[in-house]
């Protein structure tokens, strides 16, 4: 049979205890709520496409009384601008997909991370 010693430390009778660990700080992308994650983020190009737009329809407006082939013109390219400023924009999808995506990596879910277009 062994003797364990067992070591005695002094403790005053005024000595606190330490105060409990701070919980671990939560990345709102992994951790927090989809939706109003995904609406705080995205309010700034949703302004900022929509004053693009305004832009392009007072442009148009201008032109309009400019005559009917300037018109025609603004017509044919309309159609290219819009795109192409949403592209710019980053436009909705990709941001969702990457939550999607940073999320499923983060729970190591395999279904999930197959189920997204992009690959790993």
């Amino acid at each position: 049979m062994s003797y364990i010693g067992v070591a005695e430390i002094p403790v005053d009778e005024d000595e606190r205890p330490l105060p409990p660990p701070k919980p671990p700080v939560r990345n709102a992308l992994l951790d927090g709520p989809i939706l109003p994650t995904l609406l705080s983020l995205a309010w700034p190009n949703v302004l900022a496409l929509t004053a693009g737009t305004c832009v392009v329809i007072a442009e148009t407006s201008y032109i309009g009384r400019l005559g009917v082939e300037s018109l025609a013109a603004m017509a044919l390219v309309f159609p290219c601008v819009i795109p192409t400023m949403t592209m710019s924009g980053g436009a909705m999808g990709g941001g969702v997909a990457s939550a999607v995506r940073a999320r499923a990596r983060r729970r190591r879910c395999r279904t999930r991370l197959d189920a997204c277009p992009m690959p790993c």
